[in-house]
């Protein structure tokens, strides 16, 4: 199943090609359902069908997309002459057009009503060394709020994206609000590797109302999972029922490296004031140790920085209008204070990063996805070609309502599962190839 936006004609974003004459049907389409039937353009008799350009009107010197009745062009349609036949829809068109010509497709992965749930949210994925791909998210049966009752639920896909597999049940909540659930690949001495899933039983925790964190393996390509392990007591007390990520782990897998073998996550300590932390395992999750808390920033994402000796980058949300960041030393501490990237917007929702890949130079190169847009729309993914420093204005994935989201490397492509909708936020959870 393919999500496209119900003002297009045609199924954009899986079936048009994004030439420039397929686009401008896109915004011409745009302008019949948008424009020609706006009460101020019928009450001047205005013609159709519309066109969509960018020129300039008689009201203002500025050039904008607008949809123009054929009676205010000129002989070959292409410029504004004259006339108030045409309404302004700048933003709208800009936007349509920049997806038209990224053409990303967008599969439905996870969508509101299925298995008997109000809605989907807080996705994660993964790619294993199978080549399957696995989508994790809150499964929200009662109702779209945090604190509802919530499960952990999972899709698997065996062609990158293209089709997925029945939705399987994780963890139960039994009615809780389980939440967050956040997962790595992780290696043994011997090569083999199994899937470690954490999450946490109590969204939006408090010290009144702490939940638990907790831990499953799966051994078998996530067809089926252990019965969940109780790791909280490893946790300091501020963030006991911490809530991680919402991310993915990571496993040092360098040989020689002095950290070689470590799994690292990270937890939002909900209970203590927004305070961020990042806690590690040497042995292969039988036990944790958490570093410092970080203030002032929350649902952090990590990836690894092989250009610094396999030091931990987080990324957060601040709610400042700009993300923030903080390298950890591969022994988990902070190597310096917060730092806020050139051109990373934060509107105040979560988003990714993974590192992949390096420049000539030596230097990490980190994709990093989130809503820029006000109330949570826009996704975008933007990449850093210096270690996470500073980033690139993006490529725009869905001009619509979106919120949270989490990158995954695909071997030779960048993939994003992401909650989008047409008319609201958390109608469903799609994955999209944007690199």
């Amino acid at each position: 199943m393919f999500l496209c936006r119900t003002i297009f004609i045609a199924c954009l974003l899986n079936t048009v090609s994004g030439s420039a004459f397929d686009c401008q049907k896109v915004a011409d389409d745009y302008c019949a359902v948008n424009c020609l039937t706006n009460d101020d353009i019928q009450s001047k008799s205005c013609d159709g069908p519309m066109i969509a350009l960018k020129g300039k009107s008689e009201k203002d010197d500025q050039s904008k997309f607008r949809c123009y009745s054929p009676s205010t062009l000129n002989d070959d349609q292409t410029e504004y002459a004259s006339g108030t036949c045409y309404c302004t829809r700048d933003s709208q068109i800009e936007s349509l057009m920049a997806e038209c010509e990224n053409d990303i497709s967008i599969s439905t992965v996870f969508s509101g009503g299925e298995d008997g749930a109000a809605c989907y949210r807080i996705p994660a994925i993964i790619k294993l060394p199978s080549g399957t791909l696995l989508a994790f998210a809150e499964q929200r049966v009662s109702d779209c709020g945090d604190n509802g009752n919530n499960n952990i639920v999972l899709r698997r896909s065996f062609d990158d994206g293209v089709t997925w597999g029945p939705i399987q049940h994780v963890a139960m909540s039994d009615g809780g609000a389980y939440s967050n659930p956040n997962t790595a690949i992780v290696y043994k001495d011997d090569g083999s590797w199994s899937v470690l899933l954490h999450y946490d039983t109590m969204n939006n925790p408090s010290s009144s109302r702490p939940g638990k964190n907790m831990q499953t393996w799966s051994s078998d390509d996530g067809e089926s999972w252990d019965a969940p392990v109780d790791i909280t007591d490893f946790f300091p007390e501020a963030s006991k029922g911490c809530m991680p990520g919402p991310a993915i782990g990571l496993q040092n897998n360098v040989e020689g490296h002095e950290q070689q073998g470590r799994i690292y996550f990270n937890c939002h300590s909900g209970n203590s004031g927004g305070e961020h932390i990042l806690y590690w395992s040497d042995d292969l999750g039988t036990t944790w140790t958490s570093g410092e808390e970080i203030t002032d920033l929350n649902e952090c994402s990590i990836a690894f920085l092989p250009s610094t000796n396999s030091s931990v980058l987080m990324n957060c949300r601040t709610g400042k209008g700009t993300r923030g960041e903080v390298v950890f030393s591969p022994d988990g501490l902070p190597t310096g204070d917060a730092f806020y990237p050139s051109g990373l917007d934060d509107p105040g929702c979560q988003g990714s990063i993974i590192q992949k890949g390096q420049t000539d130079d030596g230097e990490d190169v980190i994709y990093q996805s989130n809503a820029v847009g006000d109330g949570r729309s826009h996704m975008t993914v933007k990449v850093s070609q210096d270690s996470g420093k500073t980033f690139d204005g993006g490529k725009l994935v869905w001009s619509g309502p979106a919120a949270y989201s989490q990158l995954v490397d695909g071997g030779d492509y960048v993939g994003l599962l992401f909650e989008l909708g047409e008319e609201s936020t958390y109608e469903s959870i799609g994955f999209a190839i944007v690199g």
